[in-house]
């Protein structure tokens, strides 16, 4: 048994992008969609990339009715 903490993927982020994707637009499962939406939010570097991946969080968390999650998104994205 090796001792070693490994990181995420090269894949994660574009995972997670894609999951929050499905989740929204296939499932309709919005809580998930809010999870991973946040999840890929929190991993972007790019802040660019951050301000396209806001609105979907923002979304979701209206959706499920999230008044905390849409505060959080609203205050990160400023």
């Amino acid at each position: 048994m090796r001792d070693c903490k490994m990181g995420n993927s090269e894949f994660y982020v574009q995972s997670v992008k894609k999951a929050a994707l499905i989740s929204y637009n296939y499932t309709q499962t919005f809580d998930k969609a809010y999870t991973y939406y946040d999840l890929h939010y929190n991993n972007l570097t790019d802040e660019d990339e951050k301000y396209k991946a806001a609105p979907g969080a923002l979304r979701s968390a209206f959706r499920i009715s999230n008044s905390e999650g849409v505060k959080n998104m609203e205050q990160s994205s400023e």
